[in-house]
């Protein structure tokens, strides 16, 4: 993990203050670089999550869409219909919360700055994911099972192994967004706050 607090401050705090594209000596040039290296691998982990989280919805669309025409009764259709219509957003809120590639032109401060945001905006994600992701297919994924013909004992059993599994994930990710991203988040803001602080800091 990439620490402000090893850097040579004064020298960064010249480059922020200034926005000098090119850092003021070795320290500030590897502070850059580090915080370019961090994006890129941020970037990179969120392209390969989403990838793999569009192409799962992508594929349990026709899959619902199949199950709601031959639902056997109305709630197991709308349950089936409302995995379809997640399994669409599922897409739609990743590419939302995905940042755009840095300018690799940056000076210090802005690319500190978008390097922040851009782990703020997957910590928002994950912290949200109970009311774009584990909500919605959940709820649709229980009216399907409700809705069924099966016996009320294997329809119950199943909604306990809904609930077990989707509670899961749902600790998983917020988990991970307290636990993994929130730190990363509050090193750089700690960073940015000593660049910003002078002889204060």
């Amino acid at each position: 993990m990439w620490n402000g607090n090893d850097m040579k401050l004064d020298s960064l705090r010249d480059a922020w203050r200034h926005g000098d594209d090119e850092a003021p000596d070795a320290s500030s040039a590897a502070a850059l670089d580090a915080a370019r290296q961090r994006a890129a691998a941020l970037a990179a982990d969120v392209r390969r999550r989403d990838r793999r989280e569009t192409v799962v919805a992508l594929l349990l669309i026709p899959v619902f869409l199949l199950f709601a025409f031959r639902a056997p009764t109305t709630l197991a259709t709308v349950g089936a219909l409302i995995v379809v219509v997640s399994c669409a957003f599922i897409p739609l809120r990743l590419r939302a919360a995905r940042q755009a590639e840095p300018d690799p032109g940056l000076p210090v401060a802005a690319a500190l700055r978008e390097e922040l945001e851009r782990v703020r905006a997957q910590e928002r994600l994950l912290g949200s994911v109970l009311v774009w992701y584990v909500g919605p297919l959940g709820l649709g994924l229980a009216l399907y099972m409700a809705g069924g013909t099966e016996s009320v004992a294997f329809r119950a059993g199943s909604l306990l192994v809904l609930a077990v599994l989707y509670a899961g994930i749902a600790w998983l990710n917020l988990h991970t967004a307290r636990h993994n991203v929130r730190p990363i988040a509050r090193a750089l803001e700690q960073s940015i706050r000593e660049l910003e602080g002078g002889d204060d800091a």
